[in-house]
């Protein structure tokens, strides 16, 4: 018995990186999605409750249960206004400075930690709106973090390059977090001021949303329909089967199952193209708001960049 696997990749990217990433410039969180396991003999798409656990993943290892991400999520909402205290001190001794980045780096680890159970509950089945909800305010704690903390990266950066290095070397646990105020110090040109950096923050979680409908008609609403296999059977034409149709040596085969899901896409095509438009226009936006393109590019990438108008 042949068993045929579609796995897919989705890589979310986080806005407004001045305000979350304590690990890197740029968090990028990647969901793989796996689809159902199907036999080409099966008559329907088994749910994703009838597949044994050994072809799942296990986030137990994040957390034991919804109840112990309900008390972390709890416990980001009452530490995240704390970290204004920071606010207005970055330069008034290195022990503070420290401080300010910990505290910006434990209330991140837990934002992430969040938003990936989430994500990936959500995309097991977008059909169960328990986890649709819990994603959803994943992502708007997120934006909370970034809205509070926007001053950080615009006030670390006021500090004069001498003084900086000078709070990093008398300080003791300063020195580890050095590469760290180094990729801050590189994206000194195109950071904006704080209260345009909290501006950006607080358009993240709603500019995401177009995302989120698309997903939402992807792979909760739309259905596809039954065909024939290659061996005669009626199947039901699922996205995970489309895949493996597309190998098929019976070219019939290759065509229905490319008609069939495309047919329902182009149903949807003025919703799919409206929704794009408003995607398309939020990248702008943002671009925009960041000066120039290249520059919301170069911020987020050590990479030196070098236009064709750039003299070598």
């Amino acid at each position: 018995m042949t068993l045929s696997v579609d796995l897919g990749v989705r890589c979310v990217l986080i806005l407004n990186q001045t305000n979350i990433s304590m690990i890197a410039p740029r968090l990028i969180l990647v969901f793989a999605i796996a689809i159902t396991s199907i036999t080409a003999a099966a008559q329907e798409a088994k749910e994703r409750s009838e597949i044994p656990a050994e072809y799942k993943w296990d986030l137990t290892s994040m957390y034991a249960s919804d109840e112990a991400w309900e008390a972390d999520f709890e416990k980001l909402q009452v530490l995240i206004p704390g970290v204004t205290r920071f606010k207005g001190r970055l330069a008034e001794s290195g022990e503070t400075l420290l401080a300010a980045i910990q505290r910006q780096e434990e209330l991140s680890l837990i934002a992430d930690n969040l938003y990936v159970f989430a994500g990936l509950k959500s995309y097991q089945d977008e059909r169960v709106s328990k986890y649709s909800g819990m994603f959803s305010r994943a992502r708007s704690v997120y934006s909370e973090l970034g809205e509070a903390t926007a001053f950080f990266r615009p006030e670390l950066l006021a500090i004069p390059e001498k003084d900086l290095e000078a709070l990093v070397d008398a300080t003791e646990g300063l020195h580890i977090y050095r590469h760290y105020l180094d990729e801050q110090a590189r994206t000194r040109p195109y950071t904006l001021s704080g209260a345009e950096e909290k501006l950006l923050a607080m358009a993240g979680d709603p500019m995401a949303r177009f995302n989120s409908v698309f997903s939402a008609i992807d792979n909760a609403d739309l259905t596809f329909g039954e065909m024939e296999d290659a061996e005669g059977n009626t199947v039901e034409l699922t996205k995970g089967r489309y895949g493996s149709f597309l190998f098929s040596k019976d070219r019939r085969v290759r065509k229905d199952a490319w008609i069939g899901v495309f047919e329902e896409y182009e149903k949807l095509g003025n919703t799919l193209a409206a929704n794009y438009e408003g995607h398309v226009k939020s990248r702008i936006f943002f671009a925009k708001a960041a000066d120039t393109i290249l520059h919301c590019t170069h911020r987020c990438s050590p990479v030196p960049f070098r236009s064709k108008s750039t003299p070598a």
